[in-house]
């Protein structure tokens, strides 16, 4: 698939979601013993490929959104609040190891104006559940010490 934008377009903020395979999500919840049953219907699914799940939504407001989804792609540990998730869960001591992981998902972009980006991060994580925010998610959160 191939999509085209206007140069400036790409400065601007958004949104993003991550998506997980479906052997991969339910992989994910069995390491934090959480019953998918139980979360299935506040899971989000990939739109037009209900073989994907939301695993993580994020935003971002002082820089392009492109540039937020680069810095999880290709950073560390430090500066990536998904990678972290991503190291706890599977006890991996390496970025090639979270990249190897990275490379199984989709992520979704949205521009949007940057005044309405909380709202909208807020409004998403409580309509829906995605396993890999620290945001709402307190029932796995104590079990890998994340803050």
């Amino acid at each position: 698939m191939e999509t085209i934008f206007d140069a400036k377009e790409l400065r601007r903020s958004g949104y993003y979601k991550w998506y997980a395979p479906e052997e991969l999500y339910k992989e994910i919840l069995e390491k934090l013993e959480i019953v998918f049953e139980k979360m299935s219907d506040k899971v989000e699914r990939l739109e037009n490929d209900e073989k994907y799940f939301a695993i993580y939504v994020g935003i971002a407001e002082k820089q392009p959104v492109i540039r937020r989804i680069g810095n999880h792609l290709y950073n560390s540990f430090s500066s990536s609040s998904l990678r972290k998730a991503i190291r706890r869960v599977y006890k991996v001591k390496t970025n090639d190891e979270i990249n190897d992981f990275m490379d199984k998902l989709k992520v979704q972009f949205f521009f949007n104006d940057s005044k309405n980006l909380h709202t909208i991060e807020s409004k998403t994580l409580e309509d829906n559940f995605f396993v890999l925010n620290k945001q709402g998610n307190k029932q796995w959160l104590k079990k890998l010490a994340i803050r």
